[in-house]
């Protein structure tokens, strides 16, 4: 009887496993046919460090939850909703056209090609806007954005506060040419460099595509100066 029962026991619990397993295997086809979400594809598209606390709390809502299917398709919807594939680059909220350049490229671990034309984007369009084009991007940053005599204004530049914004988006901008635009265009040779150093890494770029993003949202609402003056 002893053996009858241990035997029994273990049925019970392998059948209570299996089961878990069963349903949880109905609720996530259920749950991807309802929100579109790929399980598997989501995880593997978080870094580790995110995963590592993502993976449990949404297995557990599958597999541990008694509420209704709506109820727990509407928490893992909200759930991906604030953690997506590629979060990191996700959470930064980038400017819409530093998106539609630089998605990719970031998803393939381009990382150089992504903030490089990121720059790249933002300085054409500084001289767009402006038309102002000497062929020296440093000069042309200055021509466009100084405070006194900018062709360009992001703010009206009437009191300190206003001017030290406009200085801001200047030095800012001569900052992408030489600091990002510059040194990510040379050779293989000498980004391989900047890797092996530590002085470009994912989080690098990520940095630059979030201070570029910031300037292209000010240059959005950047408007001719009147005179039209450039000294």
């Amino acid at each position: 009887m002893q053996k009858l029962r241990t035997y029994l026991q273990g049925l019970l619990r392998w059948l209570e496993s299996d089961w878990r397993e069963k349903r949880a295997e109905i609720r996530k086809k259920k749950l991807t046919e309802a929100t579109g979400i790929q399980i598997g594809d989501w995880f593997d598209k978080l870094p580790e460090d995110v995963r590592k606390h993502v993976e449990p709390v949404v297995w557990a809502i599958i597999r541990e939850s008694e509420l209704p299917e709506e109820t727990h398709q509407n928490a893992v919807r909200s759930f991906h909703e604030l953690v997506p594939e590629y979060p990191k680059y996700h959470w930064r909220h980038l400017h819409p056209e530093i998106q539609n350049i630089t998605k990719d490229d970031y998803i393939n671990k381009r990382y150089f090609d992504a903030a490089e034309k990121a720059s790249r984007l933002y300085i054409q369009k500084s001289k767009d806007k402006s038309q102002v084009d000497s062929g020296s991007d440093s000069k042309d940053m200055d021509t466009i954005y100084n405070p006194g005599n900018g062709k360009l204004k992001v703010t009206n530049c009437n009191d300190t506060t206003e001017r030290n914004i406009q200085n801001g988006q200047q030095m800012l901008s001569k900052g992408v040419v030489v600091g990002c635009r510059n040194p990510l265009t040379h050779n293989p040779e000498y980004q391989r460099k900047l890797v092996e150093t530590g002085l470009f890494t994912e989080r690098d770029c990520l940095d630059l595509l979030s201070i570029i993003s910031h300037l292209f949202f000010r240059l959005d609402n950047a408007h001719l100066r009147n005179d039209n003056s450039i000294e």
